[in-house]
C-alpha cells in the first residue's frame, strides 16, 4: 500500500508500474497525479485526481479501482465515494476525483 509521495515515486520505478494503468500517463500528467496525492499524518489517502486517467488515457472504472487499491481503497468504497462533476463555471470538463470525508 503506498502511504506516502515517496512511496509513490519508488512504485514508479518498480515492475508493477509498468502493468498499471498509471503507465498510460505521459510524465507531466503523471507529475500532476502525484501532486494531487493528499495523504493525511497517519499515511491514509484523502483525495485523488483521476481525470487525466479518464479523460486522456480513457481508463474504464475498474482500472480506476485498480489504482485506487495501490493506495489501499477497496473497491467497494471506491464505487461509493468516486464523483464525477462539472468544474462550476458552466463549462464542459468532467474533472474526476475520489475522495473520503470519514
Amino acid at each position: 500500500m503506498i502511504t506516502s509521495r515517496s512511496m509513490f515515486d519508488d512504485y514508479c520505478t518498480s515492475e508493477g508500474f509498468d502493468r498499471s494503468p498509471l503507465k498510460k500517463l505521459d510524465p507531466a500528467d503523471l507529475a500532476f497525479f502525484r501532486q494531487s496525492l493528499d495523504f493525511d499524518e497517519a499515511g491514509g489517502l484523502s483525495r485523488i485526481y483521476f481525470g487525466d486517467l479518464d479523460q486522456k488515457c480513457g481508463c474504464s472504472e475498474a482500472e480506476l479501482a485498480q489504482v485506487a487499491a495501490l493506495f489501499g481503497i477497496d473497491e467497494k468504497r471506491f464505487k461509493r465515494t468516486y464523483h464525477h462533476f462539472g468544474d462550476g463555471q458552466g463549462n464542459c470538463l468532467r474533472r474526476d476525483f475520489w475522495w473520503c470525508p470519514y
